[in-house]
């Protein structure tokens, strides 16, 4: 019985020795390999550790390294800042000159640094003032330009439309058109352009052109200023000749007062209507009277006055002749003489007056009281005696060179 026995026994241990030994194999592979696996974790946790503190190290480095830059920088800015004040610096030596700097460049914490920069801000010292820097467009610089442009183009058009009046009242025509169609280069819509180019035109008799070029500025309107009303009184007063404003135009009756005292000496005031015939247009600049003065020299000479010029004035302002006259006051004043003027041209008294009415330069009508005087008049003045027959307009203030628009 034993031996049959004997052979299971051994055959049951080899067999449970064989199911262990492939139960241990197989346990022995699973522990290897998780503690192969283990270790790979852990190398690569390691790994990443390192990586990640040498990160966090090199930011820490550079934040480092800013904090001593700037902390340079404010340094510098502090010491600059000083120096402006501060007398000449002690000249040092290098080592204890790096040793400065050294210490000036030593590291400081944040809230330093923000403790630092506060105090300079609240001061001014160091901090900069804000710069605002603009930019000009295309379209500034061009519009500048063109302001630029027309404003040297306005001040030589003023000065040619000047130079024209002068050489008109000169009488050299040709430099008056000249200087007129120069002006026109700049601007040939300008009223003053247009205006003095028709009172150039009626000057030398060309009436065509010259109501062309009025009535350019009438049309203007608003446009033109005060020339528009110049050429309205232009058109409307017509263009007649001197010729056809003979019998319509005089001087009426006129009036002297004569006063004298011992403070002021001689005044007279003479009184002259200026009568046109109904229906008929008068511009004042077309009109020009002279008025010329004598005195009785020492009680047997006449002689052409030495007074002072005489004052004059229209009595009711601006002359229109709505109702046909207009009155002109002419004051004639002798002072009290010197001894040394009494030596010289004697005894001077008033002795009487000639007047003259033009119209456009030609004559329309004289007087004289005496009558005779106007005869005398003309012989004086053909002799080198002083005094010429005076223009007693009143002068007309309007600015012929405006540039209203």
């Amino acid at each position: 019985m034993m031996n049959e026995r004997s052979p299971r026994k051994i055959d049951g241990a080899s067999e449970f020795l064989s199911v262990k030994g492939i139960l241990h194999f197989i346990l022995s592979w699973k522990l290897a390999m998780g503690l192969a696996l283990a270790c790979l974790l852990a190398e690569l946790a390691i790994l990443l550790l390192g990586a990640v503190g040498k990160v966090s190290q090199a930011n820490r480095d550079a934040l480092e390294a800013s904090r001593i830059h700037l902390a340079a920088v404010k340094e510098k800015a502090r010491l600059a800042a000083q120096s402006r004040s501060a007398p000449p610096p002690t000249i040092i030596s290098g080592v204890s000159r790096a040793r400065d700097i050294n210490s000036t460049l030593k590291p400081r914490d944040l809230s330093q640094i923000l403790e630092e920069e506060g105090e300079m801000g609240e001061s001014g010292a160091s901090s900069p003032l804000p710069v605002t820097v603009k930019i000009a467009t295309s379209d500034e610089i061009e519009t500048q330009v063109d302001q630029e442009a027309a404003e040297r183009d306005s001040l030589e058009l003023n000065r040619l439309v000047k130079a024209s009046r002068v050489a008109m009242i000169e009488g050299d025509m040709r430099r008056c058109i000249l200087c007129l169609e120069q002006a026109a280069t700049i601007d040939p819509d300008h009223p003053a352009v247009l205006y003095f180019f028709g009172m150039s035109y009626e000057k030398l008799l060309n009436v065509d052109k010259a109501r062309e070029y009025y009535a350019k500025v009438f049309s203007l309107r608003e446009r033109a200023g005060a020339f528009f009303k110049k050429a309205a009184l232009r058109l409307k007063g017509g263009f007649e000749t001197p010729a056809a404003m003979r019998g319509k135009m005089s001087f009426g009756p006129p009036q002297t007062r004569h006063s004298y005292n011992s403070i002021d000496g001689e005044t007279v005031v003479l009184t002259l209507p200026v009568l046109l015939a109904p229906g008929q247009e008068m511009r004042p600049e077309d009109l020009y009277i002279s008025v010329q003065f004598f005195d009785l020299v020492n009680g047997q000479n006449i002689q052409l006055t030495r007074a002072e010029s005489p004052s004059t004035r229209w009595l009711d302002g601006e002359p229109d002749w709505s109702d046909g006259e207009e009155i002109l006051e002419v004051t004639y004043h002798m002072p009290m003489l010197t001894d040394e003027e009494l030596s010289a041209f004697g005894e001077m008294k008033y002795y009487g007056y000639t007047a003259k009415l033009f119209f456009k330069g030609e004559p329309l009508d004289c007087i004289g009281a005496p009558s005779a005087l106007l005869l005398i008049e003309q012989s004086l003045q053909s002799r080198t005696i002083p005094g010429e027959p005076e223009e007693v307009l009143p002068e007309d203030e309007s600015d012929y060179y405006g540039t209203e628009n």
